[in-house]
């Protein structure tokens, strides 16, 4: 299957910081078969992605075609979160903890991937990093973002897995 890696930094990113089909590991024993680059039209198009269907409704704003700014809005959707997560908890029981693709799994993508996306997100500013996280560990992120907090989206990418 295919996704998008964004990164997103608190800090302008110079384009020779951009993450870059080489930044990541790929290929045997690694989470990408493989990454790349993606031209300026898909950039756009993966930048209004991003904010009309990944991230959670009302809380971005695009400023520019780089520049988003977070307006809030994380009490409600920790909320909504530890609520998903507790009905996801609840349907565990001792008959069904081994299942393969079952309760305890479906918890555990609920804690990973917050946002349900294939999506990963790079918050390293100087690509030294060699790791995108999924949904949680980048909103976990966000909900320590003051209102109007600026975020930049440097490098964008395509990956298989």
């Amino acid at each position: 299957m295919h996704s998008t890696i964004f990164q997103i930094t608190t800090q302008r990113i110079s384009k020779d910081c951009f993450l870059n089909e080489n930044t990541l590991p790929q290929g045997d024993n690694s989470e990408f078969d493989y990454c790349r680059e993606i031209s300026e039209d898909e950039r756009k198009t993966a930048i209004n992605n991003l904010i009309e269907t990944i991230l959670p409704k009302g809380m971005f704003t695009l400023l520019n075609n780089d520049t988003i700014i977070y307006k809030g809005g994380a009490a409600e959707w920790k909320a909504k979160w530890v609520n998903r997560i507790q009905e996801k908890a609840n349907k565990i029981t001792p008959e069904n903890i081994t299942d393969w693709i079952g309760a305890s799994y479906q918890l555990e993508e609920e804690l990973k991937n917050p946002l349900g996306v294939g999506t990963r997100f790079y918050t390293e500013e100087h690509s030294f990093a060699s790791y995108a996280d999924q949904s949680g560990d980048f909103m976990r992120i966000i909900c320590g973002f003051k209102d109007g907090t600026k975020l930049y989206i440097g490098g964008i990418i395509d990956y298989h897995y």
